[in-house]
C-alpha cells in the first residue's frame, strides 16, 4: 500500500490505530482529513512509517506542534507536508529541530489555523531550498 487517506473518521481507538499502522507501515503518502479524536499519543504510532514522502493533515484539532514533532523527525524520506485548520498546532511551539526540518521540505504548506504567522516569516529563511538546488514552496497567505 502506498498511500494512506483517512477521512471524517474516528481515531481515538489506540489499538485500532496501532492495527491500522501496522498493515499500511509502507505508506508513501499519508492523508488524514476532518478525523476526530487523532491525539499527539494516537498519532506517535506512525512512528511505524518510515517511508513517507507527503504528508497532509487537515482538521485535526487535537494534535499538537509536539505531538506532530515527535513523529516527522524520525521520517528520513519525508519531502512534502501539508498542515491545514489543526488549531492545537501553534506556530510559538515550534522548535528549532522541526523548524530545520522545514528547510529541507521541497514542499510545504502551512496553515494550521487562522492566528499562523508562521508563513509570512518563513520569507527568506531557506523553506523549500535544499543545498544549491531550488524547489516549489507553496505556503497559504
Amino acid at each position: 500500500m502506498e498511500s494512506l487517506q483517512l477521512k471524517r473518521c474516528c481515531l481515538n481507538d489506540k489499538e485500532g490505530m496501532r492495527a491500522l499502522f501496522k498493515v499500511c507501515d509502507g505508506a508513501t503518502e499519508v492523508s488524514i482529513q476532518d478525523c476526530w479524536g487523532l491525539s499527539d499519543d494516537s498519532f506517535s504510532l506512525a512512528k511505524a512509517f518510515r517511508r513517507v514522502r507527503f504528508l497532509s493533515l487537515e482538521g485535526c484539532s487535537v494534535l499538537t506542534s509536539g505531538g506532530l514533532e515527535s513523529v516527522i523527525l524520525y521520517w528520513e524520506e519525508l519531502e512534502s507536508m501539508r498542515v491545514v485548520s489543526c488549531k492545537s498546532i501553534k506556530d510559538s511551539e515550534i522548535s528549532p529541530a522541526l523548524s530545520s526540518l522545514f528547510s529541507l521540505l521541497k514542499e510545504l504548506t502551512w496553515r494550521p489555523d487562522t492566528r499562523s504567522h508562521l508563513s509570512s516569516s518563513l520569507e527568506g529563511a531557506g523553506i523549500g531550498k535544499r543545498g544549491s538546488k531550488f524547489f516549489k514552496k507553496s505556503v497559504l497567505h
